[in-house]
């Protein structure tokens, strides 16, 4: 559950360039 700890730092950087290739990752279920 690590990971789950850099998610939010990680989906939200993500989020903001638009998660082109972790759309499809963990950020998507999470989303």
């Amino acid at each position: 559950m690590r990971h789950l700890k850099d998610l939010p730092r990680r989906f939200k950087n993500d989020f903001q360039t638009g998660a082109p290739k972790d759309a499809r990752g963990p950020p998507a279920t999470s989303a």
